[in-house]
């Protein structure tokens, strides 16, 4: 499989130009290339690189008498998964091609109506921890996802403390000579450390690394290892070898660094949740702000007509009553207000 010359991703189906060489896995790769190698030649207005797109656009049409299913993927947590779900998309009888988006949490799939329905597919992707269904479905999984995910931050918290407490008052004063050794090995204080430590490490490398194995698994399942196999690497490593150590008689276990990477990745992730839910959040304000008709002012500027917004043309005026929506761009020629702009420009304050 050869790669992007842009950037360097894996691609399927390169595309070409003659002008330029290389091989590019999409045309907004192949026209970046176009500018940087010769960037008086090329017109970056949106409606030239769109007419050229669309002019010399070598993607295959779908299938004769294919169709498209747009599903919602719950439980995606990296761009990793995208490969994953498409894999595990393709792998079904009757899908001719998959596209996921981490962004989104969508996938697209081009499927034979004859061999699969979307039902099935749905319910081929939804394994590992994956959950698939339609986007016009009811569902409250994101939101869901953040509250599970803030109980599994203050639990990593929590699971933290005891070993972290047995480390600082038996354990890190052997290593720095505060105690002797004599005071936490040979004696019944290393009984009553370590196996209640290693019973603790267990329990929480069992309950709060589930999502990172799983993350090491899907991207080494789709070859596109990423940081979640470092974690796990780490983070077994790290375990394995101090319960290896203390079974063999040795003085040197870091149970408390798979504890701790464990604890700081799931409170990481609780994170990114959040500012991920806020994110599609103001998405869906956005979209709710959208208005369809707006008040047009006719000559006297008494009455007004009710229109659509594509009707709208440069010079009309158009009326705002307190409370509305602005339906279209412009500038304010009569009376006052106060308009709340954040989400377009981030003000908090109306202006």
């Amino acid at each position: 499989m050869s790669t992007c010359t842009l950037c360097d991703l894996p691609v399927k189906d390169p595309i070409t130009d003659d002008d330029i060489d290389g091989e590019f896995c999409c045309r907004g790769c192949l026209e970046v290339a176009q500018l940087v190698d010769n960037g008086e030649d090329v017109d970056l207005s949106i409606a030239a690189v769109r007419d050229r797109v669309e002019a010399e656009d070598t993607r295959p049409d779908g299938p004769e008498g294919a169709e498209t299913a747009y599903l919602s993927i719950d439980g995606m947590h990296c761009q990793t998964c995208e490969g994953f779900i498409e894999l595990l998309a393709e792998e079904e009888e009757g899908v001719h091609e998959a596209r996921a988006s981490y962004a989104t949490e969508m996938a697209q799939v081009v499927y034979d109506p004859d061999c699969i329905d979307r039902n099935a597919i749905a319910a081929a992707l939804s394994r590992l921890g994956y959950q698939a269904h339609g986007p016009d479905e009811e569902n409250d999984s994101l939101r869901s996802r953040v509250e599970f995910g803030k109980y599994r931050a203050v639990l990593a918290a929590v699971l933290m403390m005891p070993v972290l407490v047995l480390y600082v008052l038996f354990i890190y004063p052997v290593y720095l000579g505060i105690y002797p050794e004599s005071f936490l090995y040979g004696s019944t204080v290393e009984a009553m450390v370590f196996w209640p430590l290693i019973v603790w490490s267990t329990l929480i490398l069992v309950g709060l690394g589930y999502p990172v194995f799983r993350g090491a698994y899907v991207s080494l399942r789709v070859g596109r290892p990423n940081m979640d196999v470092l974690i796990a690497i780490a983070v077994l490593a790290a375990y394995l070898y101090s319960l290896a150590t203390y079974l063999t008689g040795g003085r040197d276990p870091y149970f408390d660094v798979a504890v701790m990477v464990l604890a700081i990745v799931t409170i990481g992730n609780h994170l990114e949740s959040q500012v991920k839910h806020a994110a599609l959040g103001n998405r869906a304000d956005l979209t709710d702000s959208r208005v369809d008709e707006a008040r047009r002012l006719d000559d006297d500027s008494e009455t007004s007509e009710t229109i659509e917004i594509a009707k709208c043309e440069p010079g009309d005026r158009l009326l705002v009553k307190p409370g509305e929506r602005i339906p279209v761009d412009g500038q304010i020629v009569d009376g006052t207000a106060a308009i709340d702009e954040a989400l377009i420009t981030g003000e908090s304050l109306p202006q």
